[in-house]
């Protein structure tokens, strides 16, 4: 029995404390878990789906809409049809820290369910539901800290073979990191200095637009999806702006920005011409043709069709998610920062055993929103769950411990007030 204290070791084993649980399958990694009111490691598990995701279409008998393993979208006959999403007792089997590459090719891989569930758009599903089934399942899957921001943000790093990239998804920032270009002649004597030095950063707002179809697509920056730009031909040599990438983006419903495999060019050369030597922006219809893209891209530096574009130089992306502070305040953190990163600022907490123990989750004090399809379930007020620590906090394969989890979208962490001086 677990309720906050301790390592599970045993298959079986209940977690009674409700709400977010980060804990330990010893001896593998740290991972978050979401428990509605009694779960068992090992067992399925059932997560129920609002039939708004359903079509008029009624399903003459109850049956597996989607069947991707480990993940399957069941339905049963009504108008409309009722489901649930079953995640299958194997996602409780942790091989290391980081990612299992057999849940994340279940979850959005070749036939995927979420491949599987935009393949049924205007069918069975409404137009949009694979991004619904999403933001519902992707919080309740029991996943190591790579993993949560995998299935949030597609959030994907690895050294052998070399990638790095993420998914742009509304809500989000992206920041921008620019250089500019320094040019000093040679006859001064001093032409190592030319090359690229520190420039401006620009923010741009990730949002979401409604299609003809009624399939979400996304826009870069309110104001530019609003607005009738005058046409920006294309710059051979990468793009210089946001304003560039506004035409090329227009109908897409997946972004992915992807770093590339080989090194960035020198501070002190003259940049690189192309997509494979920069930070690159990819964009797709479907996730199918966006996978395709990807491998594409890191195989031979070549996305074909689907490269949105590039940034001229030697320009940096990286993507913020927002995150409430005492209910009110609303805060962009870089995703992939962690809690202990979080709190780091106002007191550094050593890793040292013994830091967390049994009053450690209320004095943290920190909740996850828990997300549901309308604005009844936004605005619950039982929207957000508290996030429990277990009790052992020692380091998992990769260093990480129990004060590592990384921060998502709509956390809420609150912060005790000090009391005035008397």
């Amino acid at each position: 029995m677990v309720s906050g204290g301790g390592l599970v070791s045993v298959p079986g084993t209940s977690i009674n404390t409700p709400g977010f649980n980060v804990l330990r399958v010893s001896p593998g990694p740290w991972f978050v878990v979401y428990n509605p009111d009694s779960l068992a490691i090992g067992n399925p598990i059932t997560i129920p789906v609002d039939q708004r995701i359903f079509t008029a279409q009624a399903v003459t008998a109850a049956s597996t809409l989607i069947d991707a393993g480990l993940l399957q979208l069941q339905v049963r006959p009504g108008n409309p049809p009722s489901g649930q999403v079953v995640l299958q007792g194997g996602v409780w089997t942790f091989t290391g820290p980081g990612y299992r590459s057999a849940l994340l090719t279940a979850f959005d891989g070749s036939n995927g369910f979420l491949q599987q569930a935009e393949k049924l758009e205007a069918g069975t599903l409404r137009p949009g539901a694979a991004d619904a089934l999403r933001a519902l399942v992707a919080p309740r899957i029991p996943a190591t800290y790579a993993e949560s921001l995998y299935l949030s943000y597609g959030v994907f790093s690895q050294a052998t073979p070399a990638r790095g990239y993420f998914d742009v998804r509304p809500g989000m920032r992206l920041g921008l990191a620019f250089e500019e270009r320094q040019f000093v002649p040679p006859n001064l004597g001093a032409a190592p200095l030319s090359g690229f030095v520190g420039g401006a950063t620009v923010t741009t707002d990730v949002v979401s637009r409604g299609g003809p179809s009624g399939a979400p697509q996304l826009g870069l920056d309110a104001f530019f999806s609003a607005v009738r730009l005058p046409p920006v031909p294309a710059a051979a040599g990468g793009a210089g702006g946001i304003v560039d990438l506004m035409a090329a983006t227009a109908g897409l419903r997946h972004l992915r920005v992807c770093y590339p495999a080989q090194s960035f060019p020198g501070a002190d050369s003259a940049g690189t011409v192309g997509a494979a030597g920069n930070a690159a922006l990819l964009g797709a219809p479907d996730l199918a043709t966006l996978a395709t893209a990807t491998s594409s891209y890191y195989s031979s530096g070549n996305a074909g069709t689907n490269l949105v574009g590039y940034f001229r130089g030697r320009t940096v992306i990286r993507a913020h998610v927002p995150l409430l502070v005492n209910g009110t305040q609303l805060r962009y953190v870089p995703v992939g920062t962690t809690v202990r990163q979080l709190l780091e600022p106002l007191r550094v907490l050593p890793r040292l055993p013994g830091i967390v123990d049994g009053q450690a989750s209320a004095a943290l004090n920190y909740q996850r929103y828990l997300p549901g399809l309308g604005l009844t379930e936004l605005y619950a007020s039982d929207a957000y769950r508290q996030l429990t620590l277990a009790g052992g906090d020692g380091p998992d394969a990769s260093g990480a411990d129990v004060l590592d989890f990384p921060v998502l979208a709509g956390d809420a962490l609150w912060l005790p007030r000090p009391e005035p001086p008397s």
